[in-house]
């Protein structure tokens, strides 16, 4: 399953790598090591590939040098596996994490046009009735009290 930063197109790449190295300085370093590593992992594979050719049709060697030279080649391929994936997973993250925060600033920004003032409600002094029942020995009388309220 491809992930987001695998289905955008060249230019949108570019532009995504472009940010990632202008986000932060030690990003410039991190992009300047996985290239680093892409080089020298080709420079190995072809190293290996032309190693055990060279050993194969040209020179007689013991079976120890084919290992040593397959080896190389296993080697280079991990690292350039490797180096893809980390790419990737870093760019696909990078790409998640400036589009929520892209998203974020826009719904602040619709918020803010969305918004609609307050009208002022006035209340109007409303009188309640309440009844009180007091009771003497002799009879009980209801008292009536008028009051406003706040």
């Amino acid at each position: 399953m491809k992930n987001k930063f695998q289905r955008m197109t060249k230019v949108e790449k570019k532009q995504a790598v472009k940010d990632f190295i202008a986000a932060d300085p030690k990003n410039k370093n991190y992009m300047s090591t996985l290239n680093r590593m892409k080089i020298l992992g080709i420079i190995g594979f072809i190293y290996g590939t032309v190693a055990i050719l060279a050993d194969i049709f040209i020179l007689t060697v013991p079976v120890i040098t084919y290992i040593v030279d397959a080896t190389v080649m296993i080697f280079t391929a991990f690292l350039l596996v490797q180096r893809s994936r980390i790419y990737n997973g870093t760019m696909n993250a990078f790409v998640i994490q400036r589009d929520l925060s892209s998203k974020k600033t826009t719904k602040k920004d619709d918020k803010e046009e969305v918004e609609v003032p307050k009208k002022k409600v006035t209340k109007k002094a409303t009188t309640k009735t309440t009844t009180k029942k007091t009771t003497t020995k002799k009879s009980t009388t209801k008292k009536t009290s008028t009051k406003k309220a706040k």
